[in-house]
C-alpha cells in the first residue's frame, strides 16, 4: 500500500501492467487480462479503480483468479 507497483516484485507476467492500471484510473472502467505467472499456470487479472470515501479515485485493485482448468478446455 502506498507503493508503486514497479516496485513490487508479482509472481505473473505482465508486461502492460503499469498500462492497465494508468487506464483504470484514468477511465474507472474494469481491465481483465489474462496472464501467466512463473509456473506457466492461466490466471484472469482484474484492475479496477479504487475510489476514497470523497469519490476520489486513490488507487486501484488488482485481483487474481487461476483459470487454469478453463484455459486447458477452451486454448
Amino acid at each position: 500500500m502506498g507503493r508503486r507497483i514497479t516496485d513490487v516484485s508479482l509472481p505473473i507476467d505482465a508486461p502492460d501492467l503499469e498500462g492497465w492500471i494508468t487506464r483504470a484510473m484514468e477511465g474507472a472502467a474494469l481491465v481483465e487480462a489474462e496472464v501467466q505467472d512463473r509456473s506457466q499456470r492461466w490466471h484472469r487479472l482484474k484492475v479496477r479503480a479504487h475510489s476514497a470515501p470523497d469519490g476520489r479515485t486513490d488507487g486501484t485493485v488488482l485481483s487474481l483468479v487461476h483459470i487454469e482448468e478453463l484455459s486447458r478446455v477452451t486454448r
